[in-house]
């Protein structure tokens, strides 16, 4: 259930589970089944992301440098389409949402609009959806933040590998496909690490939020750009703390310690006193 301070504005159903809204000291909670909390939104001002798994997926951003298109997998409220269309204007936006029911939540709760320039909201389940971009090649993202949860936690296209080598294929060069996901005993989180990095071949961050029962998100390349120079990162999260208000400095420097045994080879990459 919500917090017993919210206020609980709405309720619906689908044929994937119960949807709720729920409302306390201007901070607007979007809710799937009874307690998985996806979306808090700061209603005078949406593009302030509210939760910290939302801050943490936008540390792409350390390893791209002003994206000009990027694909988000799973709506909920839209607190990162705020966030993305509000910094960077010119970006084009493509988001994949498999319920109907939830864009109507976010369109007629958390203030996203209906039609906007440089944003797609697209109703459709997202492995097929994925699977002909892939195949006609066409069309390729900077960034792709894959952030599909139902009322159980994690959604099963997370454990699709298929899925996850086709949105690699839509990679630009040097581009990151980042993931929430959950640590917790039951979601198996190891495993999927595990078949990420083996797909990934080694080219896999991890930024885990907490030891258990919380999130992590992990940021995938097509190559080892990235990880060879993650200092580029290191100094470019200063200037997007600044710009964006988020505690990027932190972000690198738990990437760093979460991911020693992956960078350790190049001494270089740390600036950490280990």
């Amino acid at each position: 259930m919500p917090d017993k301070l919210e206020k609980i504005l709405f309720k619906t159903q689908d044929d994937h589970g119960d949807i709720q809204v729920a409302e306390h000291n201007l901070v607007r909670s979007l809710y799937f089944g009874k307690d998985k909390k996806q979306t808090s939104m700061f209603m005078p001002e949406p593009s302030v992301l509210v939760l910290s798994y939302a801050q943490a997926m936008t540390a792409a951003l350390m390893f791209v440098n002003q994206p000009k298109n990027i694909l988000i997998v799973g709506l909920g409220g839209g607190s990162l389409v705020h966030f993305l269309k509000k910094f960077y204007p010119e970006c084009e936006i493509d988001v994949v949402e498999l319920r109907e029911r939830v864009i109507s939540v976010a369109q007629d709760y958390f203030l996203l609009p209906e039609k906007s320039d440089k944003l797609s909201i697209i109703h459709e389940d997202a492995l097929p959806y994925v699977e002909s971009l892939a195949q006609k090649q066409n069309k390729s993202y900077d960034i792709i933040m894959v952030d599909a949860f139902d009322q159980w936690g994690p959604a099963e296209i997370n454990q699709d590998m298929q899925f996850v080598l086709n949105c690699q294929s839509l990679l630009n060069k040097n581009g990151v496909l980042s993931f929430n996901l959950w640590n917790r005993r039951e979601d198996e989180y190891p495993v999927t690490y595990r078949r990420l990095l083996s797909l990934f071949k080694g080219n896999l961050l991890e930024l885990s939020l907490g030891k258990r029962d919380s999130n992590v998100i992990l940021f995938g390349f097509n190559d080892e750009y990235h990880i060879k120079n993650i200092r580029v990162a290191e100094m470019r999260s200063a200037r997007l703390k600044l710009d964006l208000g988020i505690d990027f400095p932190r972000y690198v420097k738990l990437i760093q310690l979460q991911n020693f045994s992956i960078l350790k080879k190049i001494k270089k990459h740390f600036t950490l006193s280990f």
